[in-house]
Parts: structure tokens; C-alpha cells; sequence
């Protein structure tokens, strides 16, 4: 089970019962070992991501629908895993879901993905335009 905490003052404070539960039998001074920090990934942003994939579909013939763009996407970005093959090496996409990635991994596949968009797909628009635009769109 994940446990959520917020972080106040310098300490991680729980945010759900679940979590405090947990932490109300560590003892004062125990020391735990945690596995990964891992901001959960913010809708929002999430959002975000899809409606710039849908604008630059309706802006754009070279792809027929968000989906492919968005496979294209985590390809050119190299959010991939390599494996060979007889016939060569071959890309599978890796997953980009909520439980998959988090926010930090997620900021930066979205960064990656402007950069990719302003260089290949909209040859000359700038990236602060693009994020404008979007954040515009969105309302």
C-alpha cells in the first residue's frame, strides 16, 4: 500500500488515515527505510499534456488522432526499452500512466515532448508559445 505524506517544516506529515496509522507504530526515534520518494502525478498537468496533443492534431495532418502522436511522442523522446531481435534492435514505448510515472518523470517527458513537438512536428514554434497557447486553450 502507498502511504501519503506532505511535507511541513522539514518533516513529512501524513495526509490520510491510512498513513497515519502507519506511521503511529514506528516508535520516536525508529528508524525506517523508505523506498523512492515519489511525487503522485498531478491530473491537471495530465490534462494538460492531452489537449496540446489534440491541438497539434487539429493543427497538423501528419497524424490522425492524439493516441499516435502520443506514440510517436515517447519514441522520439526515448521513453522507450530497447530489445533485440534477429532482425535488429526494436523500441517497445514504455507506459507514461499515473502509476508509472510520477510527477517529476512526468515534468520532464512533458518538457522533452514541447521540444519534440517545436523541432519536428510545428517546424519553428517556440516552446514558451506552445506552452502559452495550450495553457490559453485550456482556460
Amino acid at each position: 500500500m502507498d502511504l501519503l505524506f506532505t511535507k511541513r517544516l522539514g518533516s513529512l506529515v501524513p495526509t490520510d488515515e491510512a498513513s497515519e496509522t502507519a506511521l503511529s507504530k514506528i516508535k520516536h526515534g525508529d528508524i525506517v527505510r523508505v523506498k523512492g520518494l515519489v511525487r503522485p502525478r498531478n491530473p491537471q498537468h495530465h490534462r494538460l499534456y492531452w489537449a496540446m496533443l489534440n491541438m497539434v492534431c487539429g493543427n497538423t495532418d501528419e497524424f490522425d488522432d492524439a493516441e499516435q502522436l502520443h506514440f510517436m511522442l515517447k519514441v522520439a523522446v526515448g521513453h522507450v526499452r530497447p530489445f533485440l531481435s534477429v532482425k535488429g534492435v526494436f523500441y517497445e514505448p514504455l507506459p507514461t500512466d499515473f502509476a508509472s510515472m510520477g510527477q517529476t518523470e512526468f515534468s520532464a517527458y512533458y518538457d522533452k515532448c514541447i521540444k519534440v513537438i517545436c523541432k519536428r512536428v510545428i517546424p519553428g514554434m517556440d516552446d514558451e508559445a506552445l506552452k502559452a497557447e495550450v495553457l490559453e486553450m485550456m482556460g
